[in-house]
């Protein structure tokens, strides 16, 4: 091969050519395979890295929850800490104030006995001291009764009960008085017995604290009381029970008895000037003759026109329309009849 190279030039310049071109071939080939080599060692290098700092960052995350995570349970901690302090404070402000409760409660438990007695022993001194012949005496103790009742308005119904009878003896034992001209009513020349003050305020006390209690039952009983005859100015004993008493020709100007049980009760001859009697039951009453001038019988309770007929000024009384109506036809009728005998 050698020889026919040398022998032939052309064929040796060829070859050596061709085997350079060959070698050229093979050194790129070479260097591509070093080439790719290279590629794939760096793309594994960029894998690794790659995967590198992906471990990396999981490592972050996960070190980042878990960071996370023990944060939370510190705040849990805390807020339950703070919670239970909370409850703590809680049930020992609860334990202080039921404590101060009952601390209060005591000394209100306390002073409420004291009271109790204080008023128990007041009230005991103000009955006694209606049995006095002292009439201011018998006045300051109704006074008392009257501010107890106020200060105890559980007592007013038996500080009513109590006066009902005192006002029944004062009244049925009153005495010859010598007073203004009023006293002398119609007849300016006889002096007429009235109630001493204290009988009186006693109606004032019973008829304010009768107001004042709830119940319809009647707590004063003056049934068949008798006040003939008798100087009643301005007494008030309202929501009480007159069933039947007698006021014939008593001087009952200005007098208070308003929701009051009157069933049967007499008038007759009766001053009832400006009296107040809205409300009072007057079934079967008997007005002949009393003086009903400006008397105000407005929502009186079976008060009918015909027992008005012998009654003097019904004209100027203060009548229910219904009432007035019937009234007048019968006054009407009563005169017509008068008139043709």
């Amino acid at each position: 091969m050698i020889k026919w190279l040398t022998d032939n030039p052309q064929a040796a310049a060829g070859f050596a050519a061709a085997t350079v071109a060959l070698l050229g071939v093979l050194l790129t080939f070479v260097s591509l395979i070093m080439t790719g080599q290279q590629n794939k060692a760096q793309i594994a290098a960029m894998k690794e890295d790659r995967e590198a700092a992906r471990l990396q960052f999981e490592a972050q995350r996960e070190a980042m929850k878990e960071e996370k995570e023990a944060a939370k349970l510190r705040h849990e901690t805390q807020q339950k800490a703070m919670k239970e302090d909370r409850e703590t404070a809680r049930l020992q402000h609860e334990a202080q104030r039921e404590a101060m409760l009952a601390d209060r409660e005591a000394a209100q438990t306390e002073r409420k006995i004291a009271r109790d007695a204080a008023l128990s022993d007041r009230f005991a001194r103000a009955i006694n001291l209606l049995k006095s012949d002292s009439l201011h005496i018998r006045m300051g103790a109704l006074f008392e009764l009257k501010k107890l009742g106020l200060e105890m308005p559980e007592d007013q119904e038996s500080i009513v009960r109590i006066l009902g009878p005192f006002i029944r003896e004062g009244i049925e034992n009153a005495e010859l008085l010598e007073l203004p001209s009023p006293a002398k009513c119609e007849k300016w020349d006889e002096v007429w017995p009235r109630p001493k003050d204290d009988i009186f305020i006693s109606g004032e006390i019973v008829s304010l604290f009768n107001e004042q209690i709830t119940s319809d039952v009647f707590y004063v009983y003056l049934r068949r009381l008798e006040a003939e005859k008798l100087y009643l100015r301005g007494l008030q004993l309202r929501r009480t029970n007159l069933f039947g008493a007698n006021f014939q020709e008593s001087y009952l100007y200005d007098a208070q008895l308003q929701k009051t049980h009157l069933i049967g009760a007499q008038f007759q001859g009766a001053n009832l000037v400006r009296a107040q009697f809205q409300g009072a039951n007057l079934q079967w009453a008997q007005l002949q003759g009393a003086n009903l001038y400006k008397t105000d019988l407005r929502g009186a309770i079976q008060l009918d026109a015909e027992q008005l007929l012998y009654a003097k000024n019904v004209e100027q009384a203060h009548l229910d329309d219904k009432l007035r109506t019937e009234y007048d036809r019968l006054k009407a009728e009563q005169d017509k009849t008068n008139q043709e005998a």
